[in-house]
């Protein structure tokens, strides 16, 4: 029997001042998590307050896909 991997959002980014230590945060949390055990999803808060689905947290948060949260 196999077992469904958990849901696990990564939040990194923001509008505080420490918005570039938080990247690196999350990138060394995303290197080194467990796949087999987490589906990973990353969500980047850019500067301005704008929230995007991205595929990595080397890239610009902006490039990622706008999130609307409700």
């Amino acid at each position: 029997m196999t077992e469904q991997r958990l849901q696990l959002a990564i939040l990194f980014g923001g509008r505080s001042v420490e918005h570039d230590i938080s990247i690196l945060s999350a990138t060394n949390v995303a290197n080194h998590i467990d796949r087999e055990r987490f589906e990973v999803t990353l969500l980047g808060i850019d500067k301005q307050g704008g929230w995007n689905r991205c595929n990595d947290t080397q890239g610009a948060i902006s490039e990622g896909s706008p999130v609307n949260l409700l």
